[in-house]
């Protein structure tokens, strides 16, 4: 794992949910705003990358904790 400041880790686990929901709210609002089909395995890469950035920043935390 990375080594990181105490500040910068509390920095990364503070903005790395930010930045999930950011990716799952423009996947899924980009498919409404385009005339194209909406596109399930776009929406589903979406939840899948929203997921993985929230078992990173839990991952994370955990090991802050000890």
């Amino acid at each position: 794992m990375v080594r990181l400041g105490e500040r910068r880790r509390e920095t990364l686990i503070e903005k790395t949910p930010d930045m999930a929901n950011a990716v799952a709210v423009s996947t899924f609002l980009s498919q409404f705003l385009t005339e194209r089909p909406f596109s399930i395995e776009l929406a589903m890469a979406g939840v899948g990358v929203w997921l993985a950035l929230w078992m990173f920043t839990l991952a994370l935390a955990k090991e802050y904790r000890r």
